[in-house]
C-alpha cells in the first residue's frame, strides 16, 4: 500500500489515503473535524489513467 496524503478541504489536518483504494471506492475521513473525501464517478477515469501513466513512468525508470 502506497499511502498519500492530501490536506482535509475544510480544516486543512492531513488526511492519510491510499490512491488505490480511492479508486476502489473507500472514502477517508479527516482525523481533524471528520469530513470525507472520496472519489466521484467522474473522476475514476481521469485519476485511473494518471495512475497508470505515473506507474507506466516508474517502471521505466526502474529499467533504465
Amino acid at each position: 500500500m502506497t499511502t498519500q496524503s492530501i490536506p482535509c478541504p475544510e480544516c486543512k489536518t492531513k488526511i492519510e489515503f491510499d490512491p488505490m483504494g480511492l479508486l476502489q471506492g473507500t472514502a477517508y475521513s479527516c482525523s481533524g473535524c471528520g469530513a470525507k473525501i472520496a472519489l466521484s464517478k467522474e473522476g475514476e477515469d481521469p485519476v485511473k489513467d494518471a495512475m497508470e501513466k505515473f506507474n507506466e513512468l516508474k517502471n521505466r525508470g526502474l529499467q533504465n
